[in-house]
């Protein structure tokens, strides 16, 4: 799951989908957020199913995986700090199972996984990173700031290694028509310290819904650029 939507490996949680692709809320309108929580098998290459639904409307939330549940935190409509998550194996409907820190209510981030949590990176006029365990019901934990510079990453993208999480592009200030960010920075799961420039984009790119990764490599689908002095460019 990446912001909504994208990939989910229920055996590998660095992504890849072998079994299905979910995709999770979503919006119909600026203010109207949607429960859906749909499904493609990708071995019958199959269309989508709706299988369950979130508790509440959601766009802008940022989602992460573990072996067996996927999971949303945070959402714009009726902002929220809510973890909701719905398992691999019964096609349920979400349940509540903690929050994101008080501070990231409003906030637009994207979402990362290792194999014991989910992350909740950045978002708007928020530099704080926090994560939260797969093993038990709780509220997410501070790691790690972005520097400064990054401190306007709203609505960015968002993949994962075995050893990294990786947040790539977002708007680099708040209101309308914000310059997009090219850049793509990482910090270690083991460390859990700064984040490091891992390079660029090739383009500045935002509101990328969609992010997927193999072993070696992470992508991103999609996006709104824009330039200063504003006008979306594509």
């Amino acid at each position: 799951v990446g912001e909504g939507d994208g990939d989910i490996e229920p055996y590998s949680y660095t992504g890849g989908a072998t079994i299905a692709i979910y995709h999770v809320g979503g919006t119909t309108g600026p203010a109207a957020g949607m429960t859906d929580i749909s499904k493609i098998n990708v071995a019958a290459d199959t269309a989508v199913n709706a299988i369950a639904d979130l508790e509440v409307g959601s766009n802008n939330g940022a989602g992460s995986n573990s072996n067996t549940h996927g999971y949303l935190a945070g959402r714009m409509t009726a902002p929220a700090t809510t973890i909701e998550r719905f398992s691999f194996a019964t096609d349920n409907d979400t349940t509540d199972i903690g929050d994101l820190l008080a501070t990231q209510i409003w906030k637009t981030g994207s979402g990362g996984s290792s194999a014991t949590h989910g992350y909740f990176i950045t978002g708007y006029g928020s530099g704080t990173s926090s994560k939260y365990t797969f093993a038990a019901s709780t509220t997410s934990t501070h790691i790690t700031n972005v520097a400064s510079d990054l401190n306007y990453r709203n609505d960015p993208a968002a993949c994962s290694s075995d050893t990294h999480i990786y947040v790539m592009g977002g708007y680099t200030a708040a209101g309308a028509y914000a310059p997009s960010s090219a850049e793509i920075d990482r910090f270690s799961i083991a460390n859990e310290g700064s984040w490091v420039s891992h390079g660029d984009l090739q383009l500045g790119r935002a509101a990328g819904d969609c992010t997927s990764q193999t072993a070696t490599d992470g992508y991103l689908h999609g996006g709104t650029r824009y330039e200063s002095g504003g006008g979306a460019q594509d």
